[in-house]
């Protein structure tokens, strides 16, 4: 059986005219959502132990998300201190060197 990583809506018809409104405007969301997925930036970075690493994202505005792609090194344990419209710091708290692929959308 063929599988999808895309989920569709299905389209329901009610007399409730609040409702239909309502499920008419999820299923116009979800189009938008699964559009643009997490369409962004690749950067690869290298962690090391215990530090916060500051890198430029190259998007030309406010990065809305980002997540871990890949790794080398171990699994790196990384959270966001700061990010604006050029940047993006990410605090590594392992306690070794790690390279990292991060998509910052």
């Amino acid at each position: 059986m063929p599988t999808s990583d895309r989920t569709e809506l299905q389209v329901v018809r009610v007399k409730d005219t609040d409702t239909q409104r309502a499920l008419e405007d999820a299923r116009e969301r979800n189009k938008a959502a699964q559009a643009q997925g997490f369409a962004g930036v690749d950067v690869t970075v290298t962690f090391t132990a215990a530090a916060a690493q500051t890198f430029s994202h190259k998007l030309g505005r406010q990065p809305i998300g980002w997540f871990v792609l890949d790794a080398t090194g171990g699994a790196p344990l990384l959270h966001r201190t700061a990010w604006d419209t050029r940047t993006l710091t990410l605090y590594y708290a392992g306690g070794f060197t790690v390279v990292a692929k991060i998509r910052v959308f």
